[in-house]
């Protein structure tokens, strides 16, 4: 049942300021005058982690209970309040640990009535408080000396059999001022945890605060650190509640002026319609004293303006916040009757003859205040036994797949819903809505039972077409429903068809939350005679263990891709994003929005904040998508409709540019040499189809036509970068220097002379003249057919090379037609040969034998 409420903050103050915030479920009203001020508005604590139909809801409409629990990390060491010497509390099993500063611990049970494997965790709220400094800064310091380091946002965590604490740091915190004395609160919601660990012992460690006294005159307030935990379940076997949990931060300062007071108005719920209203109470505070009196709760008398004081059996009316934890006499450690500034209190109202609340009520008021105490409230839970219209919409898979069952893209699935109604009364106005989650698409429909009933699909965007756009939600009108005699009579059916997506995108950018499937719906109506609302989840089963009672949860269905469809996907996602590409360079450093939202359905939201961040909303992405020009990646989120919160796809945006370079090597050769640069691609550049592209000047945006080809003696520099051409468009890396030298050769300035002899018993020299630095001689081996080196031995001295001359001394006529050339290298070692000469070695003097033919002797 959900009621159209208001919430009224109303703060009359000196200047009697007026605020008032509306919300759209509960009504809440505060009054506070002079000394009680409402520093953080109270407002219902809802939950993206709740299951099902509970989740985001502001009154828990269920058959269940909350519970509550905590402890003090702190205690005064030498007075009877937390305005003397304080010193931390620490566990056991911490006390070797130097990471814990503090720690205590309380147990979690359940009524004996409500078994735990019947039992659901809706909702888990971790608060914590103390006082710190003041001033709004998270690591705790003092004037005059640097604080103990302790930071207010963060806490451990240890849960039922766990060997270790987690650490949270706080999603909501209040930072207290001067004006509150440094008191402070955080909140973490542990709704996941606390539902895998259930019942069993918790223990919170390391809340912020100091050591000792602050030496204030003034008693009332002092250090203290201390713990809640709110736990909201529902069990099938306990009576229905409407349950709503409120926080914020009411500070009340001591006066004796009686009108110094804060009011409190609760409504929206709906207690039952016959019989004793049953109400249960929670509280958490700062800073009550045990030896500071006057300070109250009171609660409105039914149908009258006057209040009555509460109290329960570890405080007392007139000392309502007194540092006690009263919680059911569940285990603590330690285990203190003073709680050194802070109070946990958890009971039921007195409501005898419906005193203060009666049937039908869906109001009353609370009033608070103090003529001596400084306190603050954090939190305030109620629940109270509600009349509920008992509608049932029984939702069945057709397809043989299991609740968690497994699911292959594209796969078709029916669905049957089928209605009963099980309360006291008919219903008006009955609808069905079956909001379709993020990765199925609406098929069909057919209303099989149920006269006059309608459904219809439709979705947020605007969009017409569900075989293209997936999500969105079915309407299933059903109109009036009457109150059977037999409650399994079946009054209306429908049966849908969806289609699991096949969207490559969605399927491996969504993480978990692309691949789970959570299909749920809710029915509404009003009650016909009580004039209740209804606002019912599916029914998936009933739970033979706990009474044949209804299990409403979503129906759950997990999309396994085979690996030959993700094979077939398109690329372009890395490491689970899905990436969006501009090459080389993007106009105006963006990517087109159109670009993007292309590639998504209809309504998709885009952030540049992980929606697993609070606050993400205000990152929301209205124009187009900015992308560096690094050649990094800039993080996206897409949030489609229908998606759990906390989920997204996972998409960026880049410049594809080459950020690799070539290894340039400077070269030399000699005038005449063929060109060879010794210039090489990186490794990611060979793998990927780059060239190698050659500019005169660092400065140049265009290459050169070909790889340069100097032939001319001398200095050239040019610069070489990789790059690839993608559809006309050049991309290239850095430009990197490299030197070509080409070396001049030789130069001959007086060559061999063309015929040269030497007498036999004679002397004569061959010579040249150059500008090399060496000059070498070979001689032509004949036997071998190579040329060879010519030095002063290798004709016994008959022939003898020195620098650019060749001298022979009455060589042998075994010498003659001796083939020479000189070898000429210059000082960069760049080598020319003279011409080869033929030596004639000729016998001038020597007396010949006239009977052997004579040697015609050359002129």
């Amino acid at each position: 049942m959900q009621a159209a409420m208001k919430i009224n903050f109303k703060i009359n103050l000196i200047a009697a300021l007026k605020i008032i915030v509306v919300f759209g479920l509960l009504g809440l009203s505060f009054n506070a005058f002079s000394q009680a001020t409402i520093k953080k508005e109270f407002t219902p604590r809802t939950s993206q982690l709740a299951p099902g139909s509970y989740q985001g809801k502001s009154i828990y409409n269920l058959q269940g209970d909350f519970n509550m629990i905590g402890n003090s990390n702190a205690k005064s060491a030498t007075g009877p309040d937390n305005s003397y010497n304080m010193v931390f509390n620490k566990l056991a099993g911490d006390l070797l640990n130097t990471n814990i500063k503090n720690s205590s611990s309380a147990d979690f049970v359940l009524p004996s009535n409500a078994s735990l494997a019947c039992t659901k965790i809706v909702f888990a709220g971790l608060y914590w408080t103390g006082r710190g400094d003041d001033n709004s800064g998270d690591v705790l310091s003092k004037t005059g000396n640097a604080g103990n380091g302790m930071n207010k946002k963060n806490v451990k965590f240890k849960v039922p059999g766990a060997a270790n604490y987690v650490d949270l740091t706080a999603t909501d915190v209040f930072y207290g001022a001067s004006d509150v004395s440094g008191m402070y609160t955080g909140f973490y919601d542990v709704t996941n945890l606390v539902s895998a660990a259930k019942t069993g012992t918790y223990s919170v460690a390391n809340i912020a605060t100091f050591e000792g006294s602050d030496g204030l005159t003034n008693p009332r307030i002092g250090y203290y650190a201390g713990w809640g935990l709110v736990v909201v379940y529902e069990n099938a076997s306990l009576p229905w509640r409407n349950i709503t949990v409120f926080d914020g931060f009411g500070y009340v300062k001591g006066s004796s002026s009686s009108s110094n007071y804060g009011t409190l108005s609760v409504s929206g719920f709906q207690a039952v319609q016959n019989g004793n209203v049953n109400i249960k109470m929670g509280m958490m505070a700062g800073e009550g004293d045990r030896s500071v009196t006057g300070d109250y709760f009171s609660i409105q008398r039914r149908l009258a303006n006057s209040f009555t004081p509460l109290s329960h059996a570890s405080n007392s009316t007139d000392n309502f916040f007194n540092s006690s934890v009263f919680t059911g006499g569940n285990p603590r450690v330690p285990n203190n009757a003073d709680n050194d500034g802070i109070d946990i209190a958890m009971f039921n109202l007195n409501n005898t003859n419906n005193q203060y609340i009666n049937n039908n009520q869906t109001t009353t008021s609370f009033r608070y205040g103090s003529s001596g105490d400084y306190y603050n409230i954090f939190n305030i839970t109620f629940a109270v036994d509600a009349y509920i219209p008992e509608v049932q919409v029984f939702n069945a898979n057709e397809s043989s797949v299991p609740n968690n069952g497994t699911v292959d893209p594209n796969q078709s699935i029916e669905f049957t819903s089928t209605i009963y109604n099980k309360g006291t009364e008919p219903i008006t106005n009955g609808v069905v809505e079956i909001p379709l989650p993020h990765n199925v698409h609406y098929v069909s429909s057919t209303v099989t039972i149920g006269s006059g009933t309608s459904v219809v699909w439709s979705h947020p965007s605007g969009a017409t077409d569900p075989n293209i756009t997936p999500g969105g939600k079915l309407t299933w009108t059903v109109g009036n429903l009457i109150k059977p005699a037999d409650p399994n009579t079946i009054l209306a059916q429908l049966k849908y068809r969806i289609r699991v997506t096949n969207d490559c995108t969605i399927l491996t950018t969504g993480g978990a939350c692309g691949l789970l499937i959570n299909l749920d719906g809710t029915f509404k109506g009003t009650g016909t005679n009580s004039g209740i609302a209804i606002n019912n989840g599916f029914v998936i089963g009933y739970n033979p263990d706990c009474g044949n009672t209804p299990i409403r949860d979503p129906f759950q269905m997990n999309i396994v891709p085979s690996q030959a469809f993700l094979n077939n996907c398109p690329v372009g996602v890395n490491n689970g994003a899905k990436q969006f590409k501009a090459f080389c360079s993007s106009p105006g450093n963006v990517i087109p929005r159109a670009t993007i939202t292309s590639a998504y359905p209809l309504g998709t939201k885009f952030y540049s904040v992980s929606p697993a961040i609070a606050g993400y909303t205000n990152s929301l992405v209205s124009l187009d998508f900015p992308v560096t020009t690094d050649g990094n990646s800039t993080p996206y989120y897409a949030v489609l409709e229908g998606m759990a919160a906390g989920c997204f796809l996972k998409l960026e945006t880049l410049v594809d540019k080459v950020t690799t370079q070539p290894t340039a090597n400077n070269v030399n050769w000699c005038f005449g040499s063929p060109v060879a640069f010794n210039n090489q691609l990186s490794s990611y550049g060979a793998t990927n189809g780059y060239q190698l592209y050659y500019f005169n000047n660092n400065t140049d945006n265009t290459p050169l036509a070909a790889t340069p080809s100097p032939t001319a003696v001398g200095t050239y520099n040019y610069f070489v970068a990789e790059g690839i051409s993608k559809n006309g468009t050049l991309c290239f890396g850095a430009k990197v220097p490299f030197r070509v030298d080409i070396y001049a050769l030789p130069i001959i300035t007086q060559n061999l002379a063309d015929d040269f002899y030497v007498c036999a018993d004679g002397e004569n020299t061959i010579s040249l003249q150059s500008n090399a630095a060496t000059v070498a001689w070979e001689y032509y081996n004949t036997t071998s057919a190579s040329w060879n080196a010519l030095i002063a031995t290798t004709f016994a001295n008959e022939v003898t090379p020195t620098g650019s001359e060749v001298k022979f001394t009455s060589p042998s006529i075994d010498r003659d037609q001796l083939k020479i050339r000189a070898k000429l290298t210059s000082a960069n070692s760049c080598i020319i040969y003279s011409k080869e000469v033929i030596i004639e070695v000729r016998l001038c003097n020597i007396i010949t034998n006239p009977m052997l033919p004579a040697k015609i002797i050359k002129n």
